[in-house]
C-alpha cells in the first residue's frame, strides 16, 4: 500500500492578553484539502494531524483492497 505524502503548514504566534503575560496561539493547515485548525494546546496539532493521516490511510484502503 503506497500512501501519498501529507503536508501540512504549521503557524505559531504568541497573544499577549494583560501587560506580562498571554499564550502561545497556532494554525495548522491540511495543504491538499486547505482545511485549516487553530489550536491552543501542543495536543490539538497533533490530533489534528493524526486525524488526517488516518483518514489518508483510510481512503487508500478503500481505493486499494
Amino acid at each position: 500500500m503506497d500512501i501519498p505524502d501529507q503536508v501540512f503548514v504549521v503557524r505559531t504566534w504568541y497573544e499577549r492578553s494583560d501587560p506580562g503575560s498571554g499564550a502561545w496561539r497556532g494554525s495548522v493547515t491540511h495543504v491538499a484539502t486547505g482545511t485549516r485548525w487553530y489550536f491552543a494546546e501542543l495536543g490539538e496539532l497533533s490530533d489534528f494531524i493524526r486525524a488526517r493521516l488516518e483518514s489518508a490511510s483510510l481512503l487508500e484502503l478503500d481505493v486499494n483492497p
